[in-house]
């Protein structure tokens, strides 16, 4: 297995991200994706929270979503941006390189944007998300491009 060096998470005020990160494909992603109200998603790309904000607003006013990193600095600064903002439907979760950290039957959608490059070990990871999806829950890679040979994707 490839080694995975892990970028820098801390802003160097120490402050938590802000949720004002916008990927370039949010808006196309939350339309086609469409999650109804009180859908439990699985936001596998928090970074600077776009997505977040973004699935919340469209799975309101019950939904949830889980923010999971294998990084605890970024589940601490996940932590103090859920306490900043008073978004209490989003859970951070610590999870590792193998395992989501997820209880089976608990999702009804996965979005994982620019993250799959990043997995060290994808087959072992995506099993246990996998796992955690219901019964017609859907599992969506955003922006995942095989024909690019600069990107280091693993075949499943």
């Amino acid at each position: 297995m490839r080694e995975r060096r892990l970028p820098a998470t801390s802003p160097p005020d120490g402050a938590a991200p802000p949720m004002g990160h916008v990927s370039v494909l949010q808006g196309a992603s939350i339309t086609l994706l469409a999650p109804a109200p009180g859908t439990t998603i699985l936001d596998g790309t928090f970074g600077g929270g776009g997505h977040t904000r973004a699935l919340l607003d469209a799975s309101a006013p019950d939904g949830r979503v889980l923010a999971v990193d294998v990084q605890p600095e970024m589940v601490r600064l996940l932590e103090r941006m859920v306490d900043r903002t008073g978004l209490n439907n989003v859970v951070p979760t610590l999870g590792n390189e193998r395992v989501a950290g997820l209880s089976p039957n608990s999702l009804d959608l996965t979005i994982m944007a620019g993250v799959y490059r990043e997995l060290a070990f994808p087959r072992e990871l995506l099993h246990s998300v996998v796992r955690a999806l219901q019964v017609g829950g859907r599992l969506v890679f955003v922006d995942y491009r095989q024909e690019d040979p600069a990107l280091p994707v693993q075949p499943l």
